[in-house]
């Protein structure tokens, strides 16, 4: 009973072979968590489930395990946080560790976060912040997972809130994720400062921005190395760079196999994949869709990308796109892409059907029954009688990438 004193300094390993830690409270403290600090290099803690944890910061770094994290060569395996709250007027909060500053080679593995967290800046259901500063000593996130809600006022995210280098496989989100003044907020990570390689991840809860960065997977991000096997259903909420899937990839990025199917608002640059992409060459959307609708009241509206500067191929998006601004496409708002094998079904307002201008597009197909529009400077119209056949499809590969119900549906993704 009452509060518990965290443990500071903490030097040893610890097991706990499925022991439950219930009823606990944390409150006043300085590095809240059941750990406050630990700085020793290799430690292990794993095997841990909590249940009804109650804590409450006006302090910096909080976390139900680990409130400040400065060891390197750090594992978090087996944990669960199975119900309770997390309640902080400051910054660094998370499900599992608040803050894991200039640490290398964290792993987190079998761990999940189900509890409600409010924090200030820099929160997630996993880890609040993490400033691993090179590329090989990066966070790993390993079948992880989280859900219930998570708000703070900017970099915000259901796994992570702000990280420099991650990566993270086979782990999602349900939570409902938010950020209440500012930007900068992802259903699995807000921020990625440097680079990040995300596979086999999803998350089905919605996300809302008070600003820009908003994305399904990411907010925002440098450099997307690659991100393969990922999708997001949940609606996506904000002001600029908001996605279905991602908000912005900054520098450049790789996305395979992924997808979204949330409806996309905000008030420009909005995707229903992909909100901002750059990278012109360097960057690549290959086997990806979007289903959602995307309404905006600004410029750079599409219903895959809202702007682009990549290599698009193999893709598609179904959803209707409206804003009454300039740079409106049903696929692609606006960029300098190449694309090929293409096509979109949408309606479109003060827009063109595929692209409003840029780039070079080739085997692109729009559906000009649905869309209501039959002239556009890119892409070929069909009615929706021809791109229910397979036959229309030039230069798309039904062998090995693109299937279809033939006289029943368009062309989906194998």
């Amino acid at each position: 009973s009452g509060n518990w004193t965290p443990i500071n300094n903490f030097t040893g390993s610890l097991d706990g072979n499925g022991l439950k830690i219930k009823n606990l409270k944390m409150s006043g403290n300085s590095n809240t968590g059941l750990f406050g600090t630990i700085s020793k290099e290799g430690m292990t803690i794993k095997n841990i489930i909590f249940e009804n944890v109650d804590i409450n910061s006006t302090t910096a770094n909080t976390g139900v395990v680990v409130g400040n994290l400065t060891a390197n060569n750090f594992t978090l395996e087996n944990i669960k946080v199975n119900s309770g709250q997390i309640v902080s007027t400051n910054n660094y909060v998370g499900g599992l560790i608040g803050n894991a500053n200039t640490v290398t080679d964290l792993v987190i593995k079998d761990c999940s976060s189900n509890i409600s967290i409010i924090g200030s800046s820099n929160v997630g259901g996993l880890v609040g912040y993490s400033n691993l500063n090179a590329t090989a000593t990066r966070m790993n996130i390993i079948s992880s997972s989280s859900s219930n809600t998570i708000s703070g006022t900017q970099y915000v995210g259901g796994l992570i809130g702000y990280t420099r280098y991650i990566t993270i496989t086979g782990s999602s989100s349900s939570a409902n994720v938010s950020t209440t003044s500012s930007d900068y907020v992802g259903g699995i990570v807000g921020k990625v400062y440097n680079s990040a390689t995300i596979t086999n991840t999803s998350t089905t809860g919605t996300v809302t921005s008070a600003s820009d960065y908003a994305g399904g997977i990411i907010g925002d991000i440098a450099t997307l190395e690659k991100m393969e096997n990922c999708y997001a259903t949940g609606d996506i909420n904000g002001s600029q760079y908001i996605g279905g899937l991602i908000g912005r990839v900054s520098s450049k990025g790789t996305i395979i196999k992924s997808y979204a199917t949330g409806k996309v608002t905000a008030t420009s640059n909005a995707g229903g994949l992909i909100g901002r992409i750059v990278g012109t060459t360097n960057s690549l959307v290959d086997r990806c869709y979007a289903t959602g609708d995307v309404e905006s009241t600004g410029t750079y509206s599409g219903g895959l990308l809202g702007y682009g500067y990549t290599v698009v191929t193999d893709s598609y998006a179904r959803g209707n796109v409206s804003s009454t601004a300039n740079y409106v496409g049903g696929l692609i708002g606006k960029g300098n892409n190449a694309v090929t094998n293409a096509y979109s079904t949408g309606t479109v307002g003060s827009g063109y059907p595929v692209v409003y201008t840029g780039g070079t597009y080739t085997n692109v197909y729009w559906d000009t029954t649905t869309s209501g529009l039959t002239t556009s400077s890119y892409g070929e119209g069909k009615t929706t009688d021809e791109m229910y056949l397979q036959e229309t499809y030039t230069g798309f590969n039904f062998s090995d990438i693109w299937t279809i119900n033939e006289g029943n549906d368009y062309p989906t993704l194998q």
